[in-house]
């Protein structure tokens, strides 16, 4: 099986093996800092992949489950650590989002983040954690599979993880595999409900973020589908920025 990061995925009795792609044994390492319950437990990392346990896939929960399941996890067990990156890894990050916002992301100011976060704010995260990204185990707990590793142009930030969320819930996953999720019609309802509850410059971070990934979706062109439904999300994203920074 192909992933869609196009690494190599091997189902075995009771371990998968992922190879292959970009960086995954980075992503292995990642996972190992997560660590269970909230991620999957690696058994070996390899240079070109890594073996961990085998998960159940769960596309029959209704997005409110999958929103409450994923929140819980990132809110119990992730968000309440500190990020491993350093201060001085992550030194001009502002500036690095702002190049690729004004390069990649039609009609997002890069430079609104600046405003946004006046001081760093930096906490462990997940950094992709969609409904595609949540599995289950024999025992019934969730865990989340497929972590991004912060770097400069994706920071360690909450809200860059609540927007992957948004990701969901404006219909990602549909229109990559419409056969095996079910179109979310009252996603952007349940967004704005999700979005309600954090407090402050949240709201105006969580709809930065979603417009920004459009463009990082856009601009790594993984696969038709992916891009198209990133074309035509951005700017339901921009107006939501819009209206709450005006």
């Amino acid at each position: 099986m192909i992933g869609r990061s196009g690494a190599k995925v091997e189902v075995l009795e009771t371990v998968v093996y992922k190879f292959g792609g970009k960086n995954p044994k980075e992503q292995g390492r990642y996972c190992e800092i997560l660590q269970p319950p909230a991620a999957p437990q690696i058994l070996k990392i390899y240079d070109n992949g890594y073996y961990m346990e085998r998960l159940i896939d769960i596309h029959d929960r209704s997005p409110k489950e999958l929103v409450g399941a994923i929140l819980k996890l990132l809110a119990t067990y992730v968000w309440p650590r500190p990020s491993v990156v350093s201060a001085e890894e992550m030194r001009d990050w502002r500036k690095s989002v702002e190049t690729f916002s004004d390069q990649a992301v039609p009609g997002l100011n890069g430079s609104l983040v600046y405003d946004l976060y006046e001081e760093d704010c930096f906490r462990l995260t997940h950094g992709d954690p969609t409904f595609a990204n949540l599995m289950q185990r024999k025992d019934g707990n969730y865990a989340l599979i497929d972590p991004v590793p912060p770097r400069p142009t994706a920071p360690p930030v909450i809200e860059m993880d609540i927007a992957r969320l948004v990701q969901s819930l404006y219909g990602w996953e549909h229109a990559l595999e419409s056969s095996a999720w079910p179109d979310v019609k009252d996603g952007p309802d349940l967004a704005q409900q999700m979005i309600d509850f954090f407090p402050g410059k949240s709201t105006p971070r969580i709809w930065f973020w979603s417009a920004y990934n459009c463009g990082r979706i856009i601009y790594n062109n993984a696969d038709a589908a992916s891009v198209l439904w990133a074309q035509e999300a951005l700017p339901k994203f921009l107006e939501k920025l819009d209206e709450v920074c005006l």
